[in-house]
């Protein structure tokens, strides 16, 4: 007699749950990618033109929206170097 090996039906809800939590949280990285590029492009030409204190401002808005922005903490650092503080 052969035995067939089935997963438990609870088991695999939990498989579709992991997947789908997956699914969503990279999904939001993506987005999150795509408003980074945009201010972070905002803050590269404002840079590139002298103009440290509106990137600065930029910066500082981005960081009331998003605290845990790791990439705005890095601009934040460069902008207050650059400036000497």
């Amino acid at each position: 007699m052969a035995h067939k090996l089935e997963r438990p039906p609870h088991r695999a809800c939990a498989q579709l749950f992991v997947t789908l939590a997956c699914l969503l949280i990279f999904s939001g990285v993506l987005v999150a990618q795509t408003e980074v590029s945009e201010w972070q492009q905002t803050v590269r030409d404002l840079t590139g033109v002298g103009r440290n204190a509106d990137a600065f401002h930029v910066v500082e808005n981005r960081l009331q929206q998003f605290p845990q922005d790791l990439e705005a903490h890095g601009w934040r650092g460069r902008l207050l170097a650059w400036r000497g503080d």
